[in-house]
């Protein structure tokens, strides 16, 4: 996995505040918010997640937890979708 940092230049990269990972078919940013100390958030926006704050201070923690949300969204989009797809009957109502 690749996370691209907004670090300058002359800096670490690891010294970030915003970090995106855009190689999966959407785009996954772990960031934080100035002025608001050291809560890391989660944002994606195909999942509506909009500054998810994380648990972890540490940002591969945060890489982790980051995982998992999405992995626990895509898991219940499934299983929604999965629902749907094997419902065969077709109703008509009048609203």
């Amino acid at each position: 996995m690749k996370l691209i940092s907004n670090a300058k230049y002359t800096e670490p990269v690891e010294s970030g505040t915003i970090f995106t990972i855009k190689d999966y078919g959407f785009d996954i940013c772990i960031h934080k918010i100035h002025g608001c100390g050291d809560t890391w958030y989660l944002d994606c926006s195909e999942l509506g997640i909009d500054n998810l704050p994380l648990k972890n201070k540490n940002l591969f923690g945060c890489v982790a937890d980051a995982k998992e949300i999405i992995k626990y969204k895509l898991d219940a989009l499934n299983a929604r979708f999965n629902s749907l797809y094997a419902d065969k009957e077709i109703e008509i109502s009048r609203h």
